[in-house]
């Protein structure tokens, strides 16, 4: 929520900061920031009214948030999650990449984030051959690619070109199970809520 709020980072971030470093004082530690992502267009909740239930609004106020962080902290590096899911966006997947608005998508919602935390970390994503069950091949292909462009250009989101089409028209599971309302984690399953984008259908 208060993510894109910059008076509340400045005032709370140190704070953190200086505790660990206070209870924790280890000289080899190093802290990075994890940027969040702005909420679905079609996001209910109340907290979106901060942001005028403007998702480009959002993601440019977290942007300039995280591109401060440095005044605050000694900071490592930014894990830039909020953009590579903004990236995600601009290709065939659309606005699909929360569950709920605002809560990441269980399938490619956290698998973004979770190669943006190893490309930044690693700067080898390419080379990881795990695939969780739940995702195709071309999904998995797609996470990586907003995960690298995010972490190459953290504070601007980058079209994916080569993603705005499925390039194939069947999808490679061998089953497919759909969760049409629990918001637990059902590994395995795929989540489809009533505020993803074409999930009223």
């Amino acid at each position: 929520v208060t993510s894109g709020n910059w008076a509340t980072i400045e005032e709370s971030l140190p704070q953190l900061y200086e505790y660990v470093a206070e209870n924790y004082p280890i000289s080899t530690v190093k802290y990075l920031y994890h940027q969040t992502w702005a909420y679905a267009q079609n996001s209910t909740t109340g907290n979106f009214d901060k942001y005028d239930r403007d998702q480009n609004k959002m993601f440019e106020q977290i942007v300039s948030v995280s591109e401060r962080i440095g005044d605050l902290i000694p900071l490592y590096k930014v894990v830039p999650s909020g953009t590579a899911i903004q990236n995600g966006r601009t290709t065939y997947l659309g606005d699909n990449f929360t569950r709920e608005g605002y809560h990441l998508d269980l399938a490619f919602g956290r698998y973004t984030a979770a190669s943006t935390w190893y490309q930044t970390l690693f700067s080898d994503i390419d080379n990881v051959n795990y695939k969780p069950n739940h995702l195709s091949i071309e999904q998995v292909s797609l996470a990586k690619e907003a995960a690298d462009l995010a972490v190459r250009n953290p504070f601007a989101v980058t079209k994916m070109n080569n993603y705005q089409i499925q390039k194939t028209n069947y999808i490679e599971f061998e089953q497919v199970k759909v969760n049409l309302g629990s918001d637990i984690i059902i590994p395995g399953w795929l989540s489809l809520l009533f505020e993803q984008e074409g999930s009223g259908r």
